[in-house]
């Protein structure tokens, strides 16, 4: 028997106002995971073809058509059997379509040119910097790591030239 689980999520607006201090963030709608075997293989269909359309987007600097239809294939799938009803789909929303959902708005306009390749762990992440000049996927994992490695690195080199010296 599958399990299901619910968490409530906010837009972007919601959740920077709060951060400010003002009003608390209002849920906009209810994420619907259901735990079974068909969904997690949507899911990670829906995952790799787009890992795969986007990593080679941005490795070669424009939108492959060789990976298109097998991500459009993956997205159909998991909005098909997804299990909101039309009437109930702006409260609750499955986590399947929540992805088919966040996969199609990279592919409107050139909102897919502000994917990166994080230089620590090889993730891809959306690069919304104002200057778009990201390097890492999170500054406190990824870059943390590759900055002590650099201090480390440094250190090392003056301690080498010391002895050396």
């Amino acid at each position: 028997m599958p399990t299901v689980a619910s968490s409530s999520f906010t837009d972007g607006a919601d959740l920077e106002a709060s951060a400010g201090g003002d009003s608390p963030s209002q849920p906009i709608a209810t994420l619907l995971v259901v735990d079974d075997e068909a969904a997690v293989r949507r899911v990670l269909d829906i995952r790799e073809s787009a890992d795969r359309l986007f990593r080679s987007a941005v490795l070669s600097g424009e939108l492959p058509n060789t990976h298109l239809p097998a991500l459009l294939r993956s997205i159909a799938s998991c909005v098909e059997n997804s299990q909101e009803s039309a009437s109930n789909a702006a409260h609750t929303l499955s986590f399947e379509s929540a992805l088919a959902t966040s996969a199609l708005s990279l592919l409107a306009g050139q909102e897919w040119r502000k994917v990166r390749i994080c230089r620590n762990c090889n993730w891809l992440f959306v690069d919304r910097s104002r200057n778009a000049s990201r390097l890492w996927c999170d500054m406190s994992v990824c870059g943390n790591r590759q900055k002590a490695k650099r201090h480390y690195e440094r250190r090392k080199a003056a301690a080498g030239d010391i002895v050396h010296g």
